[in-house]
């Protein structure tokens, strides 16, 4: 597992899935690097930052990061990856809008305008219940989207501030109850603090 911290730590690290304990790859030198996804199909690590609007790739031996381009987006909440459509997805924060990113140049395609305001959400692709997760900072939202975006219902309030999302394959269909929630695994769904928000000053 792969964090960025965001602001004031340009760096990048793993995570022990077993401690928590975060271990120094190397240094990206972007702030605001608030959104990390890797899909599978190219076996790379996508990170977008906040500060710049650019889409980046990270060494995962190194650190370092690549331009590929700029997004244009303001305001990141999250990137995520669809395999069955070979699509990276990033969500935009505050009017939550979600747009699918061209892995080659960076560019940005509005794909849905969403149906509501996100607080610094971070977002995740579920391919079991065929359906997008969205968690919220402030409000402490956990939202299920349809695939195309365009609706969401409420499933729980967390009792935490997270911002990071990740969906863990192969651990049942079911739709977490609140209680599940709580213990910050709901089935296929696990959250997490993959991009902790440093001096956050941007709501």
């Amino acid at each position: 597992m792969y964090w960025v911290p965001g602001r004031g730590n340009n760096n990048l690290y793993t995570i022990s899935v077993s401690t928590g304990a975060a271990t120094l790859v190397g240094s990206h030198g972007i702030n605001g690097m608030f959104a990390l996804a890797y899909p599978t199909a190219n076996d790379t690590l996508y990170a977008e930052s906040q500060s710049t609007q650019n889409l980046y790739s990270l060494n995962t031996l190194t650190g370092a990061a690549t331009l590929i381009g700029s997004s244009g987006i303001t305001v990141v909440g999250g990137l995520t990856y669809r395999p069955d459509n070979n699509t990276l997805y990033l969500m935009q924060s505050g009017g939550g809008a979600l747009y699918t990113i061209n892995t080659s140049t960076g560019a940005a395609t509005l794909f849905s305008a969403g149906s509501g305001f996100v607080d610094d959400g971070g977002i995740a692709w579920d391919p079991e219940l065929n359906l997008f997760w969205v968690n919220e900072f402030g409000p402490r939202d956990i939202l299920q989207y349809h695939a195309a975006f365009s609706s969401r219902s409420q499933v729980a309030v967390h009792g935490n501030t997270l911002d990071g999302i990740a969906f863990v394959p192969g651990r049942g269909t079911n739709v977490p109850e609140p209680g599940t929630l709580g213990l910050l695994a709901c089935g296929g769904l696990t959250l997490g603090l993959l991009r902790l928000r440093l001096k956050r000053s941007v709501s």
